[in-house]
């Protein structure tokens, strides 16, 4: 996360991401994302690849 926050929904189970931090998942789990706050954007990078077995939440 770049700026602002949002939801990463895997498998029903939700997680608020803010600025700074990170996830990692299997892009083959169900997933969705959307921004959290309907006042304030959100800014993101996605990196995809052939790894991510599951998620990894890093706070910077």
């Amino acid at each position: 996360m770049l700026h602002g926050s949002v939801q990463l929904v895997l498998t029903g189970t939700r997680t608020v991401l803010t600025a700074g931090e990170a996830a990692e998942f299997d892009t083959s789990t169900a997933h969705w994302i959307g921004n959290a706050r309907d006042d304030l954007p959100a800014e993101t990078i996605a990196i995809y690849g052939q790894q991510g077995e599951r998620v990894h939440i890093t706070e910077v």
